[in-house]
């Protein structure tokens, strides 16, 4: 039966996700760095022994096995590594064994690798492992232990992806408990660009995200750090300026050197543009308020904002005062029928006619003044209304 496989669940323990590695270091432009990160030189890269492995006494000749294995035979296809153990390996009944397919040392480099993702307040202890032979390593699991004076002890284990000849992968095993770090997220926006032609406001609107990374090293220890960062499709990375970056497929790693007991701050920052275009002519008197009161609009676009805010509130008294005499005309229509209902009711000869007659004829009067007004009010409301529509036709900023 197959059966799934998960780790022990052990207080403090980590298995970190496999590095597939990163590609040549990239240079951001534009960026701001705060604190007090001391710049240092990483020590000399250790080496470390990939460890041996004896067979168990069931296995016929062991020495002769241990002694000729270092010459096992690799061979490398686009999809595979092989090895060939170039003498017989017998395993009793019941035992199990490993046989060892390398036996050297490789360089390595120490550092503390920090992916919030895995782990939000620590880094994790790292190694960058290089692979200078001539052949690659195959992926897998790997346990490291660390060699002191007096005794070899068991550090934690790891993943490797696949290691081709020349290439380098960062194994991380534990978490560095010894040094801090603390995060802080800041989003903002503003206008970076504006124009207006056609009657057609553009803006270029650049929205910023930031992480701030708090870092304190161990009170008695440096720290060569890389600090990664998850990629953000459609973003330009633009701090920090000058760092050299090492990139993945994924993220950014960002490198700081510490001495101990020393603190710092890392600022990483993206940035994008994104363009608005809107029709001014659709904009209302609070839009338009809104465009004169902008301190992030250039000055000469607020004052041609200004500018055909008066024309509109021009434009618009022209319109409210032909809406005016219109209701007036609505109320004078309505009256005169009142009174022409009641003329029909009054007896010709009594003075009760004669006064609704001389009331039409007042209303009349009234009515073909009101119709002279509208049309004078009307032809000024349309010359206002082009005087907005042709300032906009112009406007070219």
């Amino acid at each position: 039966m197959t059966r799934p496989e998960v780790p022990v669940d052990v207080v403090g323990h980590i298995l970190p996700k496999k590095d597939a590695g990163a590609a040549e270091a990239i240079t951001v432009t534009a960026a701001k760095m705060r604190g007090g990160a001391a710049a240092g030189v990483a020590a000399p890269a250790p080496m470390m022994a990939l460890p041996r492995f004896d067979l168990p006494p069931p296995a016929p000749e062991p020495p002769q096995i241990a002694q000729t294995i270092n010459t096992a035979e690799a061979s490398e296809s686009a999809t595979q590594i092989a090895f060939r153990v170039p003498v017989p390996v017998t395993v009793a009944s019941g035992h199990s064994a490993m046989i060892p397919i390398i036996d050297r040392d490789v360089p390595v480099e120490r550092l503390a690798l920090f992916q919030r993702a895995t782990l939000a307040t620590h880094p994790l202890a790292s190694l960058r492992l290089k692979n200078d032979s001539p052949n690659g390593l195959p992926p897998g699991v790997m346990t490291l232990y660390e060699r002191g004076a007096t005794a070899t002890a068991y550090v934690g284990d790891a993943q490797l992806a696949s290691l081709p000849a020349g290439e380098s992968r960062l194994i991380s095993y534990a978490a560095d408990e010894k040094t801090q770090i603390s995060v802080t997220d800041d989003s903002t926006n503003a206008i970076a660009h504006a124009t207006i032609s056609e009657g057609v406001l553009k803006l270029t609107r650049l929205y910023r995200q930031s992480t701030t990374y708090h870092i304190k090293a161990p009170t008695a220890e440096p720290r060569h750090l890389l600090i990664e960062r998850d990629k953000m499709p459609g973003w330009k990375l633009t701090a920090p300026a000058g760092k050299g970056a090492e990139e993945t497929p994924q993220a950014y790693r960002f490198p700081l050197d510490l001495e101990a007991g020393k603190s710092a701050d890392l600022t990483v920052t993206f940035e994008m543009p994104q363009e608005e275009s809107e029709q001014i002519a659709d904009f209302n008197d609070e839009q338009i308020g809104a465009e004169v009161a902008s301190r992030e609009l250039d000055p000469k676009i607020r004052a041609a904002f200004a500018e055909l805010a008066k024309l509109r509130q021009a434009a618009s008294a022209k319109t409210a005062a032909v809406s005016q005499i219109d209701q007036q005309m609505v109320a004078l229509n309505t009256d005169q029928g009142r009174v022409r209902q009641n003329l029909g009711s009054a007896d010709r000869d009594s003075d009760l006619h004669k006064r609704y007659m001389a009331k039409l004829a007042e209303q009349e009067t009234q009515i073909e003044d009101l119709q002279t007004a509208r049309t004078k009010a009307d032809t000024e409301r349309q010359a206002a209304e082009k005087a907005v529509t042709d300032y906009l036709a112009k406007l070219e900023l």
